[in-house]
């Protein structure tokens, strides 16, 4: 979008694991939805939030950003 300046993102997820042998069957969901943003070309930024969702972690949310500087030269 916008030239590749923004491309956002989106994923989901089902899990279904046993921790053993003799145990049941479990169930899990996980999900994400993000972006990178890219104003100039030698920088971007990306964020991503993520969450999940099974028998040990009834809801786990997480925010992640990170700063790209490319070093790239046409030659």
């Amino acid at each position: 979008m916008f030239e590749n300046a923004f491309v956002p993102s989106v994923g989901l997820a089902y899990i279904s694991y046993k921790y053993d042998y003799p145990s049941k069957r479990e169930d899990g969901f996980a999900g994400t939805l993000g972006a990178t943003v890219r104003p100039w070309n030698q920088f971007s930024f990306d964020v991503q939030g993520q969450w999940l969702q099974n028998k040990i972690v009834q809801n786990d949310v997480r925010l992640f950003a990170k700063v790209n500087f490319w070093f790239t030269e046409t030659l």
